[in-house]
């Protein structure tokens, strides 16, 4: 009969107790690893609108430009284009143009683009910044506190400034090259635009630098300037406080897509700067071709993260694509009105441009109500995220109302 010794059986004993604390160090990787990998899914999958925002204004400020176009557009119509040029903050246009007694010729307008983006960026910094500086910075009671709070604000200020610049970019683009397309009538250049200005004279010289200086600072600056920034923190995506600042240029977009960003904004710029000084018989033509490219790359590519902003993209473009070829359409009619489109109507040209745009902001407004629903789900998910009782009902009532209608 074998009878185990006191030495076997101590070491039998230690080789259970490093085999369970082998076992438990497994299973507690294991969970640590699912932990993370769930926190990293939520983080990931978390909703969002700001690039939904961003493909929804980029569209109308297209829209709003194309408008300028030499296009006999249908008078109901292009007042419906033209209320759009708000989201261009072409506030002047808005403004003054609409009042008889003021004189809004395309010096001022000119004038006023120029000096927008800092006037924008100011006022963040006067009626942001600066109370909270007062309020929390100095209040703060130690260094530690001081340094966070003036971080945040920086890097709230930074965003903010990058999303100014993003969304001046095609209007500011747009009335610089303008300034640049002159036509000779009668051996008298006159400025396209705006044919009370003669592109002879020493004040259009003068204005001409000005308009220069522009394209050179914000048409061409603002992408350098973005491309330098995406360059520059690659290896940093994932870092919070570089998401904080930059997260607008490449956050919405899968990692292999970072440069997307610049991608679109040359889109931007072939409609906004290379169309509007094309010649005017070949202006509709080029959009669609654009359009139709830069549909095809989306395609292709699906650069964007959330699949329901390729989606809303692809709409976009389907969108810009109808509106360039509703052009072409009406500007043959007029040019010749004994062609193939001569049975085209005005009434209907203005009726399918309108469902198209309208089509458009329906859907966008599916889908912000869709993500905000899904925040609500996250908040509601989550009762740290809940501040105030009121958000916490505001997320039931509305997630609930989503529920119905999806």
């Amino acid at each position: 009969m074998y009878t185990p010794s006191i030495t076997s059986s101590m070491s039998d004993a230690h080789d259970i107790e490093m085999y369970d604390m082998s076992l438990a160090k497994s299973s507690s990787n294991h969970s640590n690893n699912l932990s993370n990998l769930i926190k990293t899914s939520t983080s990931a999958k978390k909703p969002n609108l700001s690039f939904k925002t961003k493909i929804f204004l980029a569209y109308f400020q297209l829209y709003s430009i194309v408008s300028t176009f030499s296009v006999p557009w249908p008078v109901a119509f292009h007042k419906f284009m033209s209320t759009f040029a708000i989201v261009n903050l072409d506030i002047l246009s808005c403004t003054l143009s609409l009042a008889c007694k003021f004189d809004a010729n395309y010096y001022s307008k000119v004038t006023f683009s120029f000096i927008l983006p800092p006037i924008m960026i100011g006022f963040i910094l006067l009626f942001y910044a600066l109370p909270i500086w007062a309020t929390k910075i100095i209040n703060a009671k130690t260094a530690l506190q001081k340094r966070q709070f003036r971080r945040q604000l920086w890097d709230n200020v930074w965003r903010m400034s990058l999303f100014i610049l993003f969304l001046l970019y095609p209007g500011v683009t747009s009335v610089m090259f303008g300034f640049t397309n002159c036509l000779e009538v009668e051996g008298i250049n006159y400025l396209v635009v705006d044919f009370r200005i003669k592109c002879d004279d020493q004040k259009y010289t003068n204005y001409l630098v000005l308009a220069s200086f522009g394209i050179i600072v914000y048409t061409f600056g603002t992408p350098f300037f973005f491309f330098y920034q995406l360059i520059r923190n690659k290896e940093k995506f994932s870092d919070s406080r570089v998401r904080t600042r930059n997260g607008l240029l490449y956050d919405g977009y899968s990692e292999s897509n970072w440069w997307w960003e610049l991608l679109d904004m040359f889109h931007k710029f072939f409609i906004s700067a290379i169309l509007i000084v094309s010649h005017q018989s070949a202006q509709m033509r080029i959009g669609m071709c654009v359009s139709m490219a830069y549909a095809i790359c989306i395609l292709l590519r699906n650069p964007y993260f959330r699949k329901g902003d390729d989606r809303l993209h692809l709409l976009v473009q389907s969108a810009l694509f109808t509106l360039f070829l509703s052009g072409e359409i009406v500007d043959r009619q007029v040019k010749n009105p004994t062609g193939f489109v001569s049975n085209l109507s005005e009434e209907w040209a203005s009726f399918s441009l309108f469902v198209v745009s309208v089509f458009t902001i329906i859907t966008f407004s599916i889908q912000f109500a869709h993500v905000v629903s899904k925040k609500c789900k996250y908040y509601l998910g989550y009762p740290d995220h809940l501040e105030f009782s009121t958000r916490n009902k505001c997320c039931q009532w509305l997630y609930k109302l989503n529920a119905r209608i999806f």
